[in-house]
């Protein structure tokens, strides 16, 4: 456990906007690793559409509970990496599916994808999960905010709710949406049926797309 690579490709090195693309955080979520590998194969085709963008892919976060048999929600160490992030409400948390990890920041799942965000100061991250089929959104936001209007839009397009849920410890968008004031918007795709991530990709495709036209 926990030997395996952590992985990430970058697209474009423009200042206007920098998007940062994050898969399978929970190692059986299956269809945000699918869904990240298309849209990089889409972009290295097609990178040129995006000129003054960096756009960095990371589509499989924890890829110890996604290979592992079966596979599970936490990493090899049984901590799950969206509670580990170290936010100011942190407290360790008992030994279950959500558990909070020895201290804050403990795991190299959660190391990897600060650095990403330290490195590349993203202006815009894109977390997907599964199965809750829904958007939720942290970070600086008023209603009348672009980012919260578009993403009104796009929920009545794609049958999605969009929803404000409540923010949880040591979670990414606690960390990068209410401590640093990054846009931090969560997919929760409707199923984690790994035979849906052609369906998916086709479904929300136009929204990654959108994503990487909205002003920083």
């Amino acid at each position: 456990h926990g030997r395996r690579p952590l992985i990430f490709t970058t697209f474009g090195n423009g200042s206007g906007q920098v998007v940062l693309f994050l898969g399978a955080v929970h190692g059986d979520e299956n269809p945000a690793v699918y869904l990240l590998f298309r849209l990089a194969q889409f972009l290295r085709n097609n990178h040129q559409q995006y000129p003054n963008k960096t756009i960095i892919i990371a589509p499989l976060v924890n890829p110890d509970g996604f290979l592992s048999r079966p596979q599970q929600r936490t990493n090899g160490r049984g901590v799950d990496i969206n509670r580990n992030f170290p936010t100011k409400d942190w407290k360790r948390s008992k030994k279950d599916r959500y558990y909070s990890g020895f201290n804050a920041n403990s795991e190299n799942e959660t190391k990897f994808q600060i650095a990403l965000i330290n490195r590349f100061k993203p202006s815009h991250i894109i977390s997907i999960h599964s199965p809750l089929g829904c958007y939720d959104y942290d970070g600086p936001s008023s209603d009348f905010d672009t980012i919260v209007m578009w993403m009104k839009r796009v929920s009545s397009e794609n049958g999605l709710p969009f929803r404000r849920y409540k923010v949880f410890p040591g979670s990414l968008g606690n960390y990068a949406g209410n401590q640093r004031k990054i846009h931090t918007l969560t997919l929760e795709l409707p199923s984690s049926d790994p035979r849906k991530g052609s369906e998916y990709f086709d479904q929300f495709k136009g929204m990654f797309l959108d994503i990487l036209t909205l002003n920083p």
